[in-house]
């Protein structure tokens, strides 16, 4: 049995660049693997914000969000050493959807056989917004 939001659609993907106003295919092809992490910009975290609060956004196109905003604050978090201004809104809608993002929570939270500095930068944060 498989989950349907374990992996990120491509076809989701598609449909919130183009809700964006953005051509997809400037940003990824049917062979990138990792889509859901290059295809996104940090410049447009907030824009990804707007949209995954939007009514009419699909949960599948929730689920390609998460990793978009996830990624995005993990750059900019990795660049400039703390949160950025919509990090906390984002966790709370994350981890409120947790249905649909437990696997990329899951992920960037993963400190098993790890040391501190190999952990993604945005991982600290996850777990110290979880305290809260």
């Amino acid at each position: 049995m498989t989950d349907e939001f374990e992996f990120p659609s491509m076809d989701a993907a598609k449909s919130v660049l183009k809700k964006l106003g953005i051509e997809p295919e400037s940003r990824f092809n049917e062979f990138d693997q990792d889509f859901e992490y290059t295809s996104c910009k940090i410049e447009e975290l907030e824009r990804y914000f707007v949209l995954y609060n939007q009514d009419d956004t699909t949960l599948l196109e929730r689920r390609v969000l998460g990793c978009f905003l996830m990624e995005g604050l993990n750059d900019f978090v990795s660049i400039n050493e703390m949160k950025h201004s919509i990090q906390d809104e984002v966790f709370e809608v994350l981890h409120r959807d947790v249905n649909i993002h437990r696997f990329e929570l899951d992920y960037r939270t993963d400190t098993d056989g790890q040391n501190e500095d190999e952990w993604w930068p945005i991982c600290k944060y996850i777990l110290e917004w979880r305290r809260t």
